[in-house]
């Protein structure tokens, strides 16, 4: 399971910070990266599909 301290985040500005941050959290996270059970322990309940419109 993944657990996430939020608060380290805090300082995270570009997304390369968020993710090493992640992996610093959970060092033995292996691949494939479980995105949605890192979603739901920051409280993200549902990632959806965007799609680009022309205009």
């Amino acid at each position: 399971m993944i657990k996430l301290d939020l608060i380290e985040f805090a300082d995270c500005i570009y997304p390369k910070e968020i993710v090493n941050e992640i992996l610093r959290q959970n060092p033995n996270i292996e691949a494939p990266i479980p995105l949605d059970e890192i979603a739901k322990s920051i409280g993200i309940i549902n990632i959806g599909l965007l799609l680009k419109t022309s205009g």
